[in-house]
């Protein structure tokens, strides 16, 4: 199981860099699994690191916190807009909450895009392959277009993510471009 989901892991990697680096995952990511398993979530936001990233931990905030703390700038806002519209829709399917993480949840000026993940199970597929399929993640290309579209993904997680296994959970855990480990925001819906 873990030799796959690396695999899982650095094919998604390789797609979403220029580069096509791949980092030697497995004892990152079994730390991280580890990690994410035990660790209880934190409430609010600590100050963040010398790199621009939240120090290692899951960070409970509402909507008020993400938008005040998250969207200071033209960029962030125009993020928030498409993040906003992807919530709505993962509400309306009985999402409970999605983890965000990536450069729009660090002190980066302009980050790219969102990235999150929600926990599958806590949704009405039927009801989410009527509003928005591509947040199912069944097609390879789905998070490229949902990225076109809104300005970032979520990617839906199965029940193992976070527990059992390794999932996208764990890699938003992950600062590629340094090799630490970071944290990411826990949002209730």
């Amino acid at each position: 199981m873990l030799a796959s989901a690396i695999k899982r892991l650095k094919t998604w990697h390789q797609r979403r860099t220029a580069q096509g680096r791949v980092l030697a995952y497995s004892s990152v990511f079994q730390s991280i699994a580890e990690a994410s398993s035990t660790a209880d979530v934190k409430m609010g936001l600590p100050s963040f690191d010398s790199d621009g990233q939240l120090p290692p931990g899951i960070y409970a905030i509402d909507r008020t916190a993400l938008v005040t703390t998250f969207g200071g700038n033209a960029r962030r806002r125009k993020l928030l807009q498409g993040l906003k519209a992807q919530l709505e829709i993962l509400k309306q399917c009985g999402c409970k909450q999605v983890y965000l993480g990536g450069s729009f949840v660090s002190t980066k000026e302009k980050p790219g895009d969102f990235d999150g993940c929600f926990l599958l199970q806590d949704v009405d597929q039927n009801r989410l392959e009527a509003l928005e399929p591509r947040l199912l993640g069944t097609n390879p290309d789905d998070s490229r277009r949902l990225e076109r579209q809104y300005g970032g993904a979520f990617t839906a997680q199965d029940e193992t993510c976070g527990r059992d296994s390794f999932g996208y959970l764990e890699f938003l855990q992950f600062d590629d471009r340094t090799g630490k480990h970071k944290g990411i925001v826990l949002l209730s819906l």
